[in-house]
């Protein structure tokens, strides 16, 4: 998997610097404080709390349409969570759901200005203070290339104290 993310890293920065070849390195810079401005947009920081069986997070999501996702993976400083012990609700919704249950039929959709909010259960629940590094890689029903949401936030006092 991770030759995988060089070679898309690789094209990336290949396009990048087709991009400033053609159209300049203005353009390029926009493309970068467009995208660094959505990076900080969709992730409420601060947000990030200790719960009794774990911690919680939340997305703010800008008012722009990330998508429906029929996948999603979380991972907690580099390793993976497994999909049930994640769970999530959109602004809106009465229920959380977990990532396992996601498919096309029943996807996740972050919708411009609606948050969403992300419990996940770690045993033992992580210390209050400590940086947690966290990674989301959402898979939409419609548009192949995966989208990630990575963010590193301290742990802050949440139900569990």
């Amino acid at each position: 998997m991770r030759g995988r993310a060089v070679r898309l890293d690789l094209e990336l920065a290949r396009e990048g610097v087709l991009l400033g070849w053609y159209f300049g390195a203005r353009s390029v810079s926009e493309l970068v404080r467009i995208a660094n401005y959505i990076q900080t947009s969709v992730y409420d920081r601060g947000s990030l709390r200790k719960r009794p069986d774990g911690f919680e997070f939340r997305l703010a999501n800008p008012p722009l349409r990330l998508g429906a996702f029929h996948r999603a993976f979380l991972h907690v400083d580099g390793d993976p969570v497994p999909g049930e012990r994640v769970r999530v609700r959109v602004q809106g919704a009465e229920e959380f759901r977990s990532l396992a249950s996601l498919s096309p039929d029943r996807p996740l959709p972050l919708l411009p200005g609606r948050s969403a909010e992300f419990r996940v259960e770690s045993d033992p629940p992580p210390a209050r203070g400590r940086t947690l590094e966290i990674r989301i890689d959402l898979f939409n029903v419609a548009i192949p290339p995966p989208v990630w949401i990575q963010f590193r936030d301290r742990v802050g006092r949440g139900a569990a104290g």
